[in-house]
């Protein structure tokens, strides 16, 4: 480590050429230079961030525990390695790497003994510590898996197409997944955190190794799921590896309330009343106050309002018409809720008190 500070301030100080000053600077941080002085970070921040595949080569065929390695050109935080099916549209593989060395050399072991004999290309991403600095990726190299003998049937194996993993859906959804031989019967699964799943059918092509289905994802409610593939082949069932995705869907507004309904229970239309007459009304939601209005419907037209006693829905009040003009009257109960005045069905009423006889005199004598 000091041999690479010696090396940097002698370039520092007898003013070399930029090129040197940054390959210093480099060496300095990919042997783990932890305390890396300003003018060596500000070389290493102008110095490009890439990224290259190393194993498997261009062209190679491999089988069983794979080595993957790779490197960047400045020294990364972490690294992955992206194995991508030549065979099946959109069906990758993650292989997280470790650092072998150094900063900027990083391995893996991919075991392609469940993975279908065919072309592959895979990928290495590098991220760097730096703040903003965005991944470098590699160019593609592709290669070869071959793990069965000539004429060996390939072990059944259930690829999850999609939706892509992280995928946020909504509304009508297309599933999609492959098998590496002809199944019986697919279907896909949506698990949630709380364990709750739901299942859906697949069709499978001619071939029966292409299967799909449309699900409509609002079934379920927004939130994060897991989902899978599974299929049946010989008595057997074999499902792909999980995915999480996200539902989405726009919240329906709720339903405005029901308007409140006003509904006269006493007295009855078309009956006979008199002396003290029982009123009660009923809401069909919870009103504020409510009214009894008794109307004259004939001769002068008077009005009296009688003020109904309750709570909630269920409304009372007497109205005293002993002496009140034997005649026809109508009656409507009035329910106010939230400052509106909601009004029942008008009931008319004949009010028959009895009328005493009127006081007589008789002269008996003379």
């Amino acid at each position: 480590m000091l041999k690479y500070v010696h090396m940097f301030l002698r370039a520092s100080m007898i003013g070399r050429s930029t090129a040197v000053f940054r390959a210093v600077a480099l060496c300095a941080a990919v042997a783990g230079f932890l305390v890396v002085p300003g003018p060596v970070k500000a070389q290493l921040r102008g110095l490009p961030f890439t990224a290259l595949v190393v194993a498997p080569t261009a062209g190679q065929t491999v089988s069983g525990s794979v080595p993957l390695s790779g490197r960047s050109s400045l020294p990364a935080s972490s690294g992955t390695f992206t194995i991508r099916s030549g065979a099946v549209a959109g069906a990758t593989i993650t292989v997280p790497a470790a650092q072998s060395g150094s900063a900027i050399s990083w391995a893996a072991t991919w075991d392609s003994s469940s993975a279908s004999d065919g072309g592959y290309a895979v990928t290495f991403t590098a991220t760097s510590p730096e703040e903003g600095r965005p991944p470098a990726v590699s160019s593609e190299i592709t290669f070869t898996v071959s793990n069965r003998a000539a004429g060996a049937p390939p072990p059944f194996s259930v690829t999850l197409v999609a939706p892509a993993a992280g995928a946020t859906l909504s509304g009508p959804v297309v599933l999609s997944a492959a098998t590496s031989v002809a199944a019986d019967s697919l279907s896909f699964s949506f698990t949630s955190a709380d364990g709750g799943a739901v299942t859906v059918p697949a069709t499978g092509s001619a071939s029966g190794t292409e299967w799909s289905a449309t699900w409509d994802s609002h079934a379920v409610p927004n939130g994060t799921y897991t989902v899978a593939a599974s299929a049946f082949h010989d008595g057997g069932a074999t499902t792909s590896e999980p995915r999480s995705v996200t539902v989405q869907n726009a919240v329906a507004a709720p339903a405005p309330p029901a308007p409140m309904t006003v509904t006269l229970l006493a007295p009855t239309d078309g009956g006979s009343v008199t002396g003290t007459v029982p009123l009660s009304a009923q809401t069909s939601v919870p009103a504020d106050s409510l009214s009894f209005v008794v109307t004259r419907s004939f001769g002068e037209r008077l009005t009296t309002v009688i003020p109904a006693t309750g709570s909630g829905s269920a409304w009372t009040a007497e109205w005293h018409a002993a002496a009140s003009q034997n005649g026809s009257y109508d009656v409507v109960a009035r329910a106010t809720k939230d400052g509106t005045d909601t009004s029942s069905a008008v009931v008319s009423v004949a009010l028959s008190n009895t009328v005493a006889s009127p006081l007589t005199v008789t002269l008996v004598s003379p």
